[in-house]
């Protein structure tokens, strides 16, 4: 799947007649890199090869540029696939496109504790990960890349081309006052409209100022929640910290997300088990589902439309758990392997009844049926470009 960075043009397939393809069949502007540059050696590791994309009638699919490419930002590609009838009817090819290296780019950077900006750099788009829609209707994008590690905002409404505007970095990382953001992994936004950004690095969930801002200026780290021990340096905006530094903290953080009553719930990685801490105070509740319900590996989380599942991508049996949590039990709904799911990445429900999943090592989309786990027969797409990362039901 051609989604990666290139230059500001569009193109448009032919009609498709059927809702599985090959990437080939993308007729993709010029400019694009070569697919032989990504990365994919460490599952959700430092190489690069991060994908991000969002499902919905149409799917949209965003990725980052590779380890060895220049640091420039880019436009990021965005496939949206239109399905009418279960069939897709057309693939139209579409750019988020961020400000031109100029003068109305900008660099968000600290001064005095302050946010000011600073004209005259190009912006960096690398590595994207997790994005989400804000209370402010905008989208909210992870710039995972090291030194360029910050949440990106881009206009929810779409221009007269369907694209996404840049409008600014929203979260930026400072080596001292604002150090946890580091490599990080996604974002979630709480009732309230105040951000959370859990960071692979320093394996913490940070919480920052929600685009309201009524008690802070957005996008600055907020206080500490009243669970945390404040005779200790924590890095500042630290909601759910990393076990290095605290107990009950996270020894390797990805995904974390909130349950319909505003608890956290966030996969630990090295752990083998999912935690929840409750909504605002950050006290650690308890561990969800452990080793002891088959987790290996958790990296990313869904809950079901009706809030009553949780489902779980197990990394390291290459399943999908899925846990009752009015019964609190767990079982596994995508068998290892199944439909040949490798590497479980996100996972999102169509409204076709199937639960689609990123199977990153095969570079897939593969989808699921919603309500017993059975794989479709065929990958829904294939042959992409670079790693899937990330999916969300959207429209």
């Amino acid at each position: 799947m051609c989604a990666v960075a290139a230059q500001p043009r569009f193109g448009l397939t032919p009609m498709i007649p059927t809702p599985s393809f090959d990437a080939a069949d993308v007729m993709c502007p010029p400019g694009f890199r070569d697919p032989a540059t990504s990365g994919g050696q460490d599952h959700h590791g430092l190489d690069g090869s991060c994908f991000c994309c969002v499902l919905c009638r149409s799917i949209d699919l965003i990725e980052g540029v590779g380890p060895n490419e220049p640091v420039e930002r880019q436009p990021a590609l965005s496939i949206q696939l239109d399905e009418a009838r279960n069939e897709l009817s057309r693939v139209a090819v579409t750019l988020i496109r961020p400000q031109q290296a100029n003068a109305s780019s900008q660099e968000i950077r600290y001064v005095d504790g302050d946010l000011r900006a600073e004209r005259g750099r190009a912006d960096q788009l690398r590595e994207l990960r997790g994005f989400a829609f804000g209370p402010d209707k905008n989208l909210y994008v992870v710039n995972a890349y090291f030194e360029y590690s910050e949440v990106l905002k881009f206009n929810g409404a779409l221009n007269n081309d369907g694209q996404h505007d840049f409008a600014g970095v929203f979260v930026k990382r400072h080596a001292d006052l604002n150090p946890g953001i580091d490599h990080p992994f996604n974002v979630a936004f709480d009732p309230n409209g105040d951000l959370y950004v859990s960071s692979q690095n320093t394996s913490l969930v940070a919480r920052y100022h929600g685009p309201a801002g009524k008690q802070g200026r957005p996008g600055l780290p907020m206080p500490f929640p009243q669970s945390l021990d404040l005779d200790r340096y924590l890095p500042p905006g630290t909601f759910v910290p990393s076990a290095k530094l605290a107990s009950n903290g996270v020894l390797e953080v990805r995904a974390a997300i909130f349950a319909a009553n505003g608890d956290l719930y966030v996969a630990d990685r090295a752990a083998d088990c999912v935690r929840v801490y409750e909504a605002r105070t950050g006290h650690f509740l308890r561990n969800l589902v452990s080793r002891s319900d088959q987790v290996d590996r958790p990296i990313h989380l869904l809950l079901s439309p009706d809030g009553r599942y949780l489902f779980i991508g197990s990394g390291g049996t290459d399943s999908i758990l899925r846990h009752d949590l009015r019964q609190n039990s767990t079982k596994v709904f995508v068998a290892s392997k199944s439909g040949g799911l490798n590497g479980p990445a996100g996972m999102a429900f169509g409204d076709d009844g199937f639960l689609y999943v990123a199977s990153r090592n095969t570079k897939e989309i593969l989808r699921y049926d919603a309500k017993d786990g059975r794989p479709s027969t065929k990958p829904f797409i294939k042959d992409l470009a670079d790693n899937p990362e990330f999916l969300m039901l959207v429209g």
